[in-house]
């Protein structure tokens, strides 16, 4: 650890123990709900300074030692849900369809369409379409790799350097489109199940469907606007893109074929995905109960088990389950824990925290209408993701804002569900600085792209996404639930 960490370690604690000892149990806050901000709050602090990986270990084996939960509840919750044994073998078999170059000729086929040659624009719509494809199940910082690889082989074709504005915007429409995907696609993605987990536990149903009934509108939006902004805003030089041998891709592609492995994780992603969809699929009969009865893991972690005994072209199995698990993102696994426990715990009645919320809030604002609260509750979200993870943020603003508009005479649990869905999805618009995501991080660190051509163009893409976001959820968005 560096010396800041110890630094910001003292403070979590010391907030902790403040909170502790002399936060009042008021406002239909209690004891325990006291207990649980005593974690919480300094849980925050490190996920926001620190990172995601030990803090989340420390969390957990705080609010057993505090006496929030007894332990055995507390692990059962984080790691004994099913969120796990879904996320885990999904990151196994994507790594499968990575390793094998099955990501990235899916993505390369889409972009080398006939349609696009001699026209800039539409390779940046299929460039789109294409992180939305890939996006998913593949995590946005890994899709900021894959494309980047062909960004580069594209604009090297056609004589732009990295120093050109089209280079500089392809980048940023890659940055925006890929990390807004964690909120589009809830297959196995951290911010859908958290909120989703939330809902359920503040007597709010959702599922998967539903869920991108409201999320699809959002990435669609996010899109438009990216390409609107690159082309009034940005305003790069497309007069090289004349020169794009689309047709060479696309040999290129046909005599690259992807091999067996890539085949057979490609068609088992999207057998899981179907199995993940059919119970929420009307005029099957037996095939929704199925499905419904055998559950969301059941198909993934099957998919796993048949890979390790299917063979490759090299003879060996297509999962060698070992060095497979090596390369699982076990940091993401325990943060998910964490925030799956107070997603989970931090709405129940017995803590009072909710209450303690709603009379906070109408202390400060008296009585604000269900739409200025899902307003104010986006624009905390989408600011605030800038500045710590989208999970984190998604799950603040969740927890604040939505049983404040749930508890409002008269609004509908249609009205609760938007709510909750609009600040998750929004929570992912973090691109302002390195430091807003991961895939800032990738796409902005070589500062090929400055921190003051970032920040301008991305605020931009923010702020009428967030407008737009608003204008839709008032809107359009009651009549698609």
């Amino acid at each position: 650890m560096k010396k800041k960490d110890y630094i910001l370690l003292v403070i979590a604690v010391t907030v902790g123990v403040l909170i502790k000892l002399f936060f009042p149990a008021a406002g239909g806050l209690t004891e325990a709900g006291v207990g649980m901000l005593a974690v919480f709050v300094p849980t925050i602090i490190l996920w926001i300074g620190v990172g995601t990986g030990w803090p989340s270990f420390l969390a957990l084996v705080a609010l057993a030692l505090t006496g929030v939960a007894d332990g055995q509840t507390v692990f059962n919750y984080a790691w004994g849900n099913s969120v796990n044994t879904v996320i885990i073998p999904m990151l196994i078999i994507v790594q499968v369809m990575i390793d094998n170059h099955a990501m990235q000729h899916i993505a390369e086929w889409i972009i080398s369409r006939r349609i696009v040659s001699g026209r800039p624009y539409v390779f940046m719509i299929l460039l789109c379409i294409a992180i939305t494809v890939i996006g998913t199940v593949v995590y946005p910082v890994v899709m900021c790799f894959i494309f980047l690889k062909i960004i580069d082989s594209v604009t090297e074709s056609v004589g732009y350097t990295k120093k050109d504005k089209f280079y500089k915007a392809l980048l940023l429409l890659t940055l925006w489109v890929t990390t807004i995907m964690d909120g589009v696609w809830p297959f196995g993605r951290p911010i859908p199940t958290v909120i989703m987990t939330f809902l359920e536990s503040i007597g709010y149903s959702i599922n998967i469907i539903d869920w991108m009934k409201l999320s699809l509108p959002f990435g669609l939006i996010c899109i438009v606007v990216a390409l609107l902004v690159i082309r009034f805003v940005c305003r790069p030089d497309i007069s090289k893109f004349k020169s794009f041998d689309d047709s060479a891709v696309r040999k290129r592609l046909s005599q690259e074929r992807i091999n067996r492995s890539g085949k057979v994780a490609t068609i088992s992603v999207v057998l899981v995905i179907l199995s993940w969809v059919l119970p929420y699929i009307s005029g099957l009969g037996v095939v929704n109960t199925y499905f419904a009865s055998i559950g969301v893991p059941t198909c993934a972690c099957l998919a796993v088990a048949a890979m390790c005994i299917i063979k490759g072209e090299d003879g060996k199995p297509v999962i060698e389950l070992g060095p497979a698990l090596a390369k699982v993102n076990w940091s993401l696994v325990v943060f998910l824990g964490a925030v799956m426990f107070f997603a989970g715990f931090i709405g129940k009645p017995e803590f009072g925290i909710v209450d303690g919320f709603n009379s906070m809030l109408s202390s400060l604002g008296g009585n604000m209408s269900p739409e200025l609260i899902l307003c104010v509750g986006a624009l905390v979200a989408c600011l605030a993701t800038n500045f710590m993870s989208n999970t984190v943020s998604a799950t603040v603003g969740a927890s604040v804002f939505v049983p404040a508009l749930a508890a409002i005479p008269g609004v509908s649990g249609n009205q609760v569900i938007i709510a909750a869905v609009l600040i998750g999805c929004i929570a992912n618009c973090a691109y302002l600085t390195y430091a807003s995501s991961p895939t800032s991080g990738v796409i902005l660190t070589d500062k090929t792209v400055t921190i003051g051509e970032a920040f301008k163009y991305s605020l931009a893409m923010i702020l009428i996404s967030y407008a737009l976001l608003m204008v839709f959820g008032l809107t359009l968005a009651p009549a698609l639930l």
